[in-house]
């Protein structure tokens, strides 16, 4: 068996098996969740448990009269009923706020066809305090966003963390990362697809390399930024098996879009390529630089989110260049957690649920560091996530400053983790200096009006109308979308 020399996070250099003979972990297939840990497994019903009392239960004991539930769910159980009614082709021309491939739609409209079968109420497009879908929509959320624990036991393992940190980080991403977005965003498909990544990776650790390209198809088919581990797992993947994987992986996903395109054109690719971001999440440095665009058949106005995400799929390609040389599994690991990163990074608007999965793949990276160094970087993973989270609350952070942070916790990850003296005294003052003028730097220009995004944004706005795009639907309220 060969022999590839690879650096531990403790700089020291450890031999590891060479990726096509590796078993450490096993295989990226669905059996193989019976293997993870029986701490993950407690998380993952302690996430659902968890989940549906907040939600049904935690709003009577502070006398709130209606569930806690994500307000997206409403418009996604909507879409899932077009497809349940065989309009798969208009689910676009019915929601704009759907931006990604309808795989989740798939596994949603049965859920929703039983509760229309039993005459249940969705809370759309009028609320309601108790909307009775939610009964079965709420628990089938909580399920696919639990999917992600199991998934991320099974990396660590592959990634050879210790029993305890397995243990540690299965109840981490159910308390942080599991119950939120199940709670305030119900974005199942997200945690599907970042679970669809984890097991692609450990397939690709483990040498498994016919079943990493299929992994990966169902990953783009719930979320498209799942294509940013392509570029990764294909430069990982041996001389032979770099065609074949890359064909896997994005022919479902591309067949789909072309079909949906065909059918209709104007609403899908307004949907799939412009995908327009509104203004409630947390705002980046990009947003005052996108393009004003009115979303179709609404009062709403939004900006293109699609212009800055080339960005993340250049630093993908750089980082499949990195691991092309050497596909350690710590170097493939990394390379996917920094296309992940990126993904956030380069959004005009940023919500929790889109950069968790980086948090996930940086701690898990944390998990085989020194305590010290494991902290550091399990810190920034939280600071950086911790930032989109003020989207949740409606607060959003100085537009300069929050990307800031992001670059300085994103720099903090990459010293704990990669550059063995980072956390030298002298490095650490170094750091701070650094990280003080760059944040007195965003804030400076935070200040200045012609940068300032919310004056750009009232500029840009004042000379735009909904009636100056085309609609086939009359215009409707904020938020509501005009049905045939």
């Amino acid at each position: 068996m060969s022999i590839v020399e690879a650096s531990d996070q403790q700089g020291q250099t450890i031999p590891q098996t060479s990726l096509p003979e590796r078993a450490v972990g096993g295989s990226g297939s669905v059996g193989d969740f019976l293997g993870v840990r029986r701490a993950a497994w407690l998380a993952t019903a302690l996430a659902v448990v968890i989940s549906i009392f907040v939600s049904f239960k935690l709003p009577w004991y502070f006398d709130l009269h209606g569930w806690l539930m994500p307000g997206d769910i409403s418009w996604m159980t909507r879409s899932a009923q077009w497809v349940d009614s065989g309009a798969m082709g208009s689910v676009y021309a019915a929601n704009h706020w759907y931006l990604t491939l309808p795989g989740y739609l798939f596994l949603l409209a049965p859920v929703v066809q039983v509760g229309d079968m039993l005459h249940l109420a969705n809370n759309y497009p009028f609320p309601i305090p108790h909307p009775t879908m939610w009964l079965l929509t709420g628990p089938f959320t909580a399920l696919c966003c639990a999917a992600v624990i199991p998934a991320t036991d099974r990396l660590a393992a592959a990634l050879s963390v210790p029993k305890l940190r397995r243990d540690i980080l299965a109840v981490a991403v159910a308390v942080l990362v599991a119950v939120p977005t199940t709670i305030f965003s119900g974005h199942g498909e997200d945690m599907l697809a970042l679970a669809g990544v984890e097991l692609a990776t450990v397939a690709a650790v483990g040498g498994h390399w016919s079943r990493v390209g299929w992994i990966l198809a169902l990953a783009v088919l719930f979320q498209e930024w799942a294509l940013l581990a392509v570029p990764v797992l294909v430069a990982a993947s041996p001389q032979g098996q770099k065609i074949k994987t890359a064909w896997h992986a994005l022919l479902p996903g591309a067949s789909l879009g072309m079909l949906l395109l065909a059918l209709d054109w104007k609403n899908a690719y307004f949907d799939l390529i412009v995908q327009p971001a509104v203004f409630k999440g947390q705002k980046l440095v990009w947003w005052q630089w996108a393009k004003v665009v009115a979303i179709p058949g609404t009062s709403v106005f939004g900006v293109t989110g699609s212009t800055f995400r080339t960005c993340a799929v250049a630093v993908a390609v750089v980082a499949g260049i990195v691991v092309w040389k050497n596909p350690t599994p710590t170097r493939i690991a990394a390379a996917v957690a920094v296309a992940l990163f990126a993904r956030g990074f380069f959004e005009v608007e940023l919500w929790p649920y889109y950069l968790a999965p980086a948090a996930v793949m940086i701690v898990l990276l944390a998990g085989r560091a020194p305590a010290k160094r494991a902290a550091v970087a399990a810190a920034a993973a939280f600071g950086a996530y911790a930032v989109s989270n003020s989207a949740y609350v409606g607060v959003s952070t100085n537009p300069w400053l929050a990307t800031a942070v992001l670059a300085a916790c994103a720099a903090m990850a990459y010293g704990a983790l990669a550059a063995p003296g980072a956390l030298r005294p002298e490095a650490l003052r170094a750091a701070v200096l650094r990280l003080g003028a760059l944040l007195l730097a965003a804030l400076r220009l935070s200040d200045r009006p012609s940068l300032n995004f919310v004056e750009s944004f009232k500029h840009l706005k004042s000379r735009y109308s909904a009636h100056d795009f085309e609609s086939d639907r009359p215009v409707e309220d904020e938020g509501q979308v005009a049905f045939d």
